[in-house]
């Protein structure tokens, strides 16, 4: 058996050579990992092909256009912007270890969005300005988390999606636009925990407020306008987003006044317009250090026109309610249920049938110019103001059908003041104000719950009462007259009161019904005299034969017991030859008509009436005979009815 026999010298060239296979064998593995198979593949995709691309595996690959190599013929960037390329791309993307750029972006490329997961370094991805039609599960997750820049706007054609929670893993990312993508719902409140600075989502179909997290974020460029149905909220948290530079919020639905924005110090650019901002057009904003371009137009920004702006910014605030000087009625000229003349001065408010509650408020009287206020058919409770009298513009006040109380301020004669369906208002006694009344059918549980209220107090008075009137009677009928009290003044006792002149007729008296109907014959027609505006005048003879006249008050007559009364005064007072003597009067057992009632007439059937009548007066306060010096004055129903 033989033996090889190796010298020292041999033995370390055997080394040295095996190492050099070693080495070669792995630079042929690393030959066999090159992206040459990942090119071809992406290149099978894609149509038209790319200028100097090819379906087969090449080691050249690193010499195609719009790709870029490291020294390993490693792919880090792949540029094909704008290559008119259509068509869709695979649901997986061919692995590129090392790629760092990936831009697609501005072609015609349709379908679903690849995924991405074998991507693990890139960095930025530009999908943009394309056709695609939907955003795979998991995208986001797959994506690599050192992305710092990722567009996908520009792409209208997406079904609707939302911003996931898998977003938060994109800790490195510092641009995101997603602009005409169709996203809809709310923006979460996750930039807290990212490094954006520029964040472009406008164009699409987000609602509600911006996110608190936008306080404590980075962001510099904020491109949010144009919701579809539009953002909502205040805009306050901006004060607190000192990194800004550029702000666009116009075409939305935000509220509240423009925040205090001095600590945003490199801050150029704000746009705000079209939308419901309200309040004075903030002085910070004129000595901003770096704001150059103010965009405010379409809203409702109120106070002095802000000219000294145009000195030195480019400034747009049309369509607003500036006013000339100050801050005044202008404000509200383009606000819901306001009307404003030429002048920017409030002429009209309309907020009937609003379901207002409350107070009308005192503050309405400040706006001078109003010549037109509606508040009907609300909850409102309360007085009308008294405030509202100084409104000198004043035509109409429409206050009807609410729960209104107290009393009616005297307004001017040219108010039209409707308080209709309001049955706490009590009417002002000064004339002047052309204050519609209801009409006395609306007022009819006032008056029931007034009477039912007050019947258990009164109705021992009025029992005691008729008891005396009974006695007084009994005792009339065993004289024929009574020599300690006046007809007149009974009559007045009982029925009217004082005499409004003070005359006492302490000799006349007071006669027995029943013996005057005997002495007439019972009011027989044949022993009629006449007849009057008062009634019938009869003759007849006393039982001591003194033969008298009588005039009896129709209940027919016109006329009232004030006029009964009146006229008994006169005759008493005047002495004549031919002027026969007043001996005293009479009622008839104490009657008062249902004319008395409504009209101050009498007549032998009112006893049912009289409890209430009486009633009425306690109430009131007011006699009913008070009512028949002016026939145009309400009766003591009607009295009772609109107070």
């Amino acid at each position: 058996m033989g033996f090889i026999k190796f010298s020292g010298s041999s033995l370390l060239l055997f080394l040295v050579f095996s190492l050099l296979l070693v080495n070669s064998t792995s630079d042929n593995d690393d030959d066999d990992d090159d992206d040459s198979a990942s090119m071809a593949k992406l290149a099978a995709t894609l149509n038209p092909l790319p200028w100097t691309w090819s379906t087969n595996s090449s080691s050249s690959y690193c010499e195609w256009h719009y790709v870029k190599c490291d020294s390993s013929k490693h792919v880090l960037e792949i540029d094909l912007q704008a290559r008119t390329l259509s068509g869709s791309l695979p649901s997986q993307f061919p692995p590129f270890p090392f790629l760092q750029v990936l831009d697609l972006s501005k072609n015609k490329l349709t379908g679903s969005l690849p995924s991405l997961n074998k991507l693990p370094f890139l960095k930025r991805l530009y999908l943009n300005i394309n056709n695609f039609t939907r955003i795979p599960p998991g995208f986001f997750q797959g994506l690599s988390s050192s992305l710092q820049l990722l567009m996908l706007g520009g792409n209208p054609f997406l079904s609707t999606w939302m911003i996931p929670l898998e977003f938060t893993k994109l800790g490195n990312l510092t641009a995101f636009s997603a602009y005409n993508t169709n996203l809809g719902g709310s923006i979460p409140d996750i930039f807290h925990s990212l490094a954006l600075t520029n964040l472009s989502l406008h164009d699409n179909n987000l609602t509600g407020s911006l996110p608190l997290s936008f306080s404590r974020s980075q962001i510099k460029d904020l491109q949010l306008q144009n919701q579809k149905v539009g953002l909502t909220g205040t805009i306050d948290l901006l004060s607190n987003m000192t990194s800004l530079y550029s702000v666009n919020l116009g075409f939305n639905q935000f509220t509240g006044t423009i925040p205090d924005l001095s600590n945003c110090k490199s801050l150029e650019l704000l746009d705000l317009s079209s939308n419901n901002l309200t309040g004075v057009f903030p002085p910070s904003l004129a000595s901003h250090p770096s704001l150059v371009v103010i965009i405010v137009n379409d809203n409702k920004l109120q106070g002095p026109f802000p000219a000294y702006m145009f000195l030195h910014k480019f400034t747009t605030v049309e369509n607003n309610n500036f006013c000339t000087n100050t801050a005044d009625s202008c404000d509200s000229q383009n606000w819901s249920f306001v009307t404003c003349d030429s002048e920017k001065s409030i002429t009209k408010i309309s907020l009937q049938k609003q379901r207002l509650q409350g107070t009308i408020s005192p503050s309405f009287a400040d706006l001078t110019a109003l010549r037109y206020l509606n508040l009907n058919d609300n909850n409102l409770t309360g007085p009308i103001p008294k405030s509202f009298v100084k409104l000198t513009n004043l035509e109409v006040l429409d206050v009807s059908n609410n729960n209104l109380s107290g009393i009616i301020p005297t307004f001017a004669t040219s108010v039209k003041l409707i308080t209709s369906g309001n049955d706490l208002l009590i009417p002002s006694r000064t004339k002047g104000n052309t204050s519609d009344f209801p009409p006395e059918g609306q007022k009819r549980g006032i008056i029931a719950g007034i009477v039912v209220g007050t019947i258990v107090g009164v109705i021992f008075c009025i029992f005691v009462g008729r008891r005396i009137i009974t006695t007084i009677a009994k005792k009339g009928s065993e004289d024929e007259f009574r020599k300690d009290e006046s007809c007149l003044e009974l009559f007045s006792h009982n029925m009217l009161g004082k005499s409004q002149n003070g005359v006492k007729l302490q000799e006349l008296h007071l006669l027995d019904f029943g013996k005057l109907a005997t002495a007439r014959n019972n009011f027989h027609p044949t022993n009629m005299l006449g007849k009057g505006g008062f009634g019938p005048v009869y003759k007849g003879k006393l039982q001591d034969g003194q033969e008298i006249a009588v005039k009896r008050l129709s209940r027919a007559s016109g006329q009232g017991l004030e006029e009964f009364r009146n006229e008994a005064m006169v005759i008493s007072r005047l002495q004549h030859r031919n002027l026969v003597r007043l001996l005293g009067c009479c009622v008839g057992g104490g009657y008062m008509s249902l004319e008395y009632v409504m009209k101050g007439q009498f007549s032998e059937k009112s006893d049912v009436f009289n409890f209430g009548v009486l009633t009425l007066e306690i109430v009131s306060g007011r006699r009913n005979s008070s009512f028949q010096d002016d026939e145009h004055s309400p009766t003591l129903l009607g009295y009772v009815s609109i107070s």
